[in-house]
């Protein structure tokens, strides 16, 4: 699959995802490559690139994306539907939600996290959702903790061996976002700080994407 993403390639891993449906790559951020997801189709990488964020450990997953804000459906899914806890993803709520509820962390069980999100629809913003062992789970929009934007398990995570999806929000059924376009993917094994985030999306904002790795941001 071409290279549409930063991430833990850097330490060796093979990122390339497997492409279901008909995704297609599109210009993105700064004429780089982006993808772009029809409503019936996720792009699942393989375990080796989630090998050491498996079940409890810390990490953060970073992303540009563009979407109609009242659709409904997954940005990312890691983990699975069930147990308390054990999942570890980002989806759109849509319009047959509360307009004002745009957003879920979605940890499932009581840890989920409904946030107003003030993303204008089909218009290019950074996510960052982080995870330290044992502590919130974050989520920065445009290189800010968003208003309210953490939830807080009553335990570990426990996500188990599960693929990561893109495009998809996976709980025993699909459910695909349409219109979502991903650009600049980074996966990082630990829990960046909002520091590093901003560095990371302001690198971004202000250049194209690199078809190299990128090494973590360097702000503590």
């Amino acid at each position: 699959m071409p290279t549409f993403a930063d991430s833990s390639c850097a330490s060796g891993k093979d990122c390339g995802g497997t492409i279901s449906g008909n995704a297609t790559f599109v210009p993105g951020l700064d004429n780089g490559n982006a993808i772009s997801f029809d409503g019936a189709s996720e792009v699942v990488f393989p375990l080796a690139l989630t090998e050491n964020i498996l079940d409890r450990e810390s990490r953060t997953i970073c992303l540009w994306a563009k979407f109609d804000t009242a659709q409904a459906g997954g940005l990312f899914s890691y983990g699975t539907a069930g147990p308390d806890r054990a999942d570890f993803s980002l989806r759109a709520l849509g319009a047959n939600q509360d307009p004002d509820e745009k957003l879920r962390i979605q940890l499932w069980g009581v840890s989920d996290k409904d946030l107003d999100i003030d993303a204008d629809a089909n218009t290019w913003h950074h996510y960052c959702m982080s995870y330290k062992f044992g502590t919130d789970v974050k989520l920065y929009f445009d290189g800010s903790l968003s208003s309210g934007g953490f939830a807080s398990p009553d335990g570990p995570l426990v996500t188990g061996q599960r693929n990561f999806r893109l495009g998809n929000w996976f709980d025993g059924a699909n459910n695909f976002l349409t219109g979502l376009e991903i650009d600049d993917l980074c996966v990082y094994e630990s829990a960046l700080t909002q520091p590093q985030v901003k560095e990371l999306r302001d690198l971004r904002a202000s250049a194209a994407p690199s078809t190299s790795p990128t090494n973590q941001p360097s702000s503590s």
